[in-house]
Parts: structure tokens; sequence; C-alpha cells
């Protein structure tokens, strides 16, 4: 697995890491993102393209945050597109609350590599212009996990998500109102049922539905999504033969059947 600036142009693998990447999460039981309408102005005031291109050298992909079983899952960008990118109306949502203007925000982070902690700079230039007034604070790994992944001690979180290796770990760990990992603390009984119906759904298409429907439920009540999720790209010598990858749900195998022809 080499860079992208190391890699073969005859021999390259470009890979979505469905579930791995940058997310943002938003405290619903703190101010002011006790408020959708305050929650929906931060997205507002964000453009995900931006921190793609400048942060993420163009590896990678919006989503909802959780790994995806099949390719169908994955949210078309006109569903995604309309909740970004308007500073105008994160002004105008803002100007509506009681709040002021600016709004005092504070992102907790950590220094989990290059493409992160450039990630925190471009998003807190985009809050700035959107109405808020964000302040950084960088934690350490540990400290991250501690209050953010464990406590749900933040008013914004910007980093990698919980880890977790299948859709429902996610989805029900995650985003399901009682879930464990639920440390942005919302309580949605619409939601909660769109995930419970998809976990027991044998039917791919039926179950294709309810995600759907899940992914824009997140977005418009503003709980948390992936700007920026990871694609990693593969290349290998020429003398390597079989090499038929195939990474979802930590499969291995393929490994087996790889040669070399010397």
């Amino acid at each position: 697995k080499l860079t992208s600036a190391e890699y073969n142009p005859d021999n390259f693998l470009l890979y979505p890491e469905s579930g791995v990447g940058l997310e943002i999460s938003f405290n619903t039981t703190k101010i002011p993102f006790d408020n959708q309408e305050v929650r929906r102005a931060a997205m507002a005031s964000l453009n995900p393209d931006t921190i793609i291109r400048n942060a993420w050298k163009g590896q990678a992909f919006f989503s909802s945050g959780f790994p995806l079983s099949a390719t169908s899952w994955m949210q078309d960008r006109d569903s995604w597109l309309p909740y970004f990118d308007n500073v105008g109306s994160a002004l105008k949502s803002l100007k509506t609350t009681d709040l002021g203007l600016p709004v005092n925000v504070t992102i907790k982070s950590s220094d989990f590599g290059e493409e992160y902690v450039e990630s925190v700079k471009i998003i807190k230039e985009q809050l700035s212009k959107g109405g808020f007034k964000p302040i950084v604070n960088f934690l350490s790994r540990k400290e991250y996990a501690e209050e953010a992944w464990i406590a749900g001690n933040y008013q914004i979180m910007v980093g990698p998500t919980i880890p977790q290796t299948s859709p429902n770990g996610y989805l029900l760990g995650v985003l399901h109102s009682k879930g464990g990992w639920n440390t942005n603390g919302h309580k949605n009984d619409a939601l909660d049922q769109l995930l419970e119906q998809q976990a027991i759904e044998y039917d791919g298409e039926k179950r294709r539905r309810f995600i759907k429907q899940i992914q824009i439920s997140i977005l418009e009540n503003g709980y948390r999504f992936m700007p920026a999720t990871k694609i990693s790209l593969w290349t290998w010598q020429s003398n390597i033969r079989n090499f038929k990858p195939n990474f979802s749900r930590g499969e291995y195998g393929f490994w087996e059947k790889v040669w070399t022809d010397r």
C-alpha cells in the first residue's frame, strides 16, 4: 500500500473504505446544538468538497459514517449537497435565534494524521464564515477517545468515528437513541424505527430503501456525518499475479491466491 505519489499507473486500485475517515458530530444535549436550526446552520457553513480536495487530496467521498454492505448504499451527491455550502442560509438561520452573532462553539479533535489536522483548520475557517466563532481544543488521542467517543463531552466532535466493522455496529450502536455509542445524545423515535426495520430486513432492495431514509434523516436532523470518507490507493509490481482484493467486512481470504511470477 503506497501513497498517491508512488503508485504504478499500470497496476492500481482505488478502494473506498466506508466507515473510515473524518466524522463531524454535533452534541444535541449542549447549547447551541440542542437547536436543530443551529446544527443545520453549521452544516450549511461547511463545504465537504473543499475538505476532500484540500485536506484529503481528492481521495475521499461523502458518507453517513457507517460501513456499507453494498455500493448501492452510497449516497448520491444530489441527496447530500443541498445541506451544505450555503453560508447565506447559515447566517440567516442563526439570526432567527436569540444566540447573537457570532455563536461561540468549541471543536474537540486530535492529531490522527495530516488529513485530520488540515480538515480541522478548514472546518474552523468555514464555520467562521457561517456566523460561528469556533475554538479548537486539540486533545491527545487517549483524551479524545475518553472525552468524545466514550463520555460525549463535546459541542462539536471532529475526528475518526468510533471503531466499528459492520453496518449495524454503527447503525444500532451509534445512531439508535438507545445505542451504547450514541454520544451526541439525540432521541428520535422515527429514526429508531427505521434502524430497527433495516436490521431485520433480508430483502436487499427493501433494506437499501431503509438505509436511504436513514441517511436523509441524519442530515435533516443535523446529527453527524462524514464529510471525508477515506479512499485508499493500492499498487503492486508487475510480477504480482491474481491480486484481486476484496476488503469489505475485513475479508482477507484473497491473499491466499496471490502469487509472484519470478
